[in-house]
Formats: structure tokens, C-alpha cells, sequence
């Protein structure tokens, strides 16, 4: 059940982020329309005072259909986003909810670069709650209980007992008064081949279960590692694009 749940939050999440992302690049879209409609109407006074040749408006033009069919590309991919996204944003009834697209955050969380400080905590976390750890542990415990009774089937018993009695009613004075009989069992078991055998192969179940154990635990690292990279790569990608950006506004102006 925790394993499905993570998936589903993960999954939720991603589609999450792809539709704030349509929304953001829809807003985009607009925006390039929107300058270059402004830029024709400065052509076409240009055009028209014989500052430019016409050709240059008419370049203008076809920028402009470009753009407006960017523009309805940009609202499909909104659509689109948001329907999947409704699998996983329902209301009180259960139904599935569309958000939209007025509801995209204005600005998108400041992202801050991974220290090695996060990543170890991140990666203690993972090997406390991913559930395939957890799982194993739980099934580590069982066979060093079933270890632990395959070992006792080796050994002597010895059992203690004591009795108490006392006889009521008529009958002979041999019979009256209290009765203690205490004493002790030991028993050991002179075929034990069958014992052992059990006992080795419980012991190499749980040495195959800290194999595994050991695999999982390294594979949830390794997949920590991997998620820290990925979203230093991405911070540092974020950099350069915040560098394009100045110079697109600079070109904008």
C-alpha cells in the first residue's frame, strides 16, 4: 500500500509540474503574439512614411500567424495537461476536477542548488521510509525468528513442574492433607540430522534476505544520487536560461 501510495504522489506531482509549465509557456505565447501585433502596427506607419519596404511588414505578417498558431498549440497543451491532471485533483464527491488556467501560479518556487548536506539527509530518509526496505526488514525479522527456532530444535529441553492436591469428603486418613510433587524433564533429541538440516536452511534464507537487503538498500541510494545530479544539472541549466532571458529582454526593448 505505501509503495502504491509513493507512486501515486509521484505521478501526481509530475503532472502537476507539466501543467503549471503549459501554463507558464501559454502565458509565453500570448506575450510573443501580443509584441509582435505591437510591432506591425509600427511597420505598417514605417511602411507606409517609406521608411521600410512592404516586404518588411509582410515578414511581419507571417510572424504573426506563426505566433498565433503557437498560441493554440500552447492552449491544446494546457488542455491537455490539465485533463490528466484531473486524475488526480478531484472534489469532495470523488469526481475529477479541470483546473483552470487562471489557477497556475504567477511565479514558480526559487530553486536553491542541492548541498551534500541535503542529499545525505535525503538519502537517510529513503532508507527509513522507501517501502522495499521497510518490506525487507519486516521479512528479515520473520526468518530470524524462524533461524532462532530451528536452532532450538538442537538443543536439550529441560522442564520444571509442580503439583499441588489436596482430596475433600470421607475416606481413608492416607488420603487426607495436602500433596506437593515437583520434579524435572530433560529430554535430548539423539537424531538431530534433521534439526541441522533445517537450521542451514533457515540460516541461508537469512543471509539471501541481507543480500537482498543490501541490494535494495543500495539501489534507494543510488537512486537519491542520481535525483540530487539531475536537479543539480537543472539549477545549473536554470542559470544559462536566466542569461538568454536578460539578453531576449534586451533584444525585446
Amino acid at each position: 500500500v505505501a509503495k502504491a501510495r509513493l507512486s501515486y504522489f509521484k505521478d501526481a506531482l509530475k503532472q502537476y509540474w507539466d501543467w503549471v509549465a503549459a501554463g507558464r509557456q501559454l502565458t509565453v505565447a500570448r506575450g510573443l503574439l501580443d509584441l509582435a501585433e505591437r510591432r506591425d502596427v509600427d511597420l505598417a506607419s514605417a511602411v507606409e512614411l517609406g521608411q521600410l519596404a512592404p516586404v518588411e511588414r509582410t515578414d511581419n505578417v507571417r510572424a504573426i500567424l506563426q505566433r498565433r498558431s503557437a498560441l493554440v498549440t500552447a492552449q491544446r497543451i494546457v488542455e491537455a495537461t490539465a485533463i490528466t491532471l484531473s486524475l488526480y485533483y478531484r472534489g469532495p464527491d470523488g469526481a475529477p476536477l479541470r483546473p483552470a488556467v487562471d489557477r497556475v501560479p504567477a511565479a514558480l518556487p526559487e530553486p536553491r542548488p542541492v548541498t551534500p548536506e541535503d542529499e545525505d539527509r535525503a538519502i537517510d530518509e529513503a532508507l527509513t521510509r522507501r517501502p522495499e526496505v521497510v518490506s525487507l526488514r519486516f521479512k528479515r525479522s520473520q526468518q530470524e525468528v524462524e533461524t532462532g527456532l530451528a536452532g532450538n530444535a538442537l538443543l536439550p529441553s529441560l522442564n520444571l513442574f509442580a503439583d499441588l492436591s489436596r482430596d475433600y469428603g470421607e475416606g481413608p486418613i492416607t488420603r487426607r492433607g495436602n500433596e506437593l510433587a515437583a520434579g524435572l524433564f530433560f529430554e535430548l533429541p539423539l537424531q538431530r540430522r534433521k534439526a541441522s538440516g533445517k537450521l542451514v536452511q533457515a540460516q541461508a534464507k537469512l543471509a539471501g534476505i541481507d543480500a537482498e537487503l543490501r541490494f535494495v538498500q543500495d539501489r534507494v541510494r543510488a537512486d537519491v544520487q542520481d535525483a540530487a545530479s539531475a536537479l543539480r544539472a537543472t539549477y545549473a541549466a536554470v542559470e544559462l536560461v536566466r542569461q538568454e532571458l536578460a539578453v531576449a529582454r534586451e533584444l525585446e526593448a
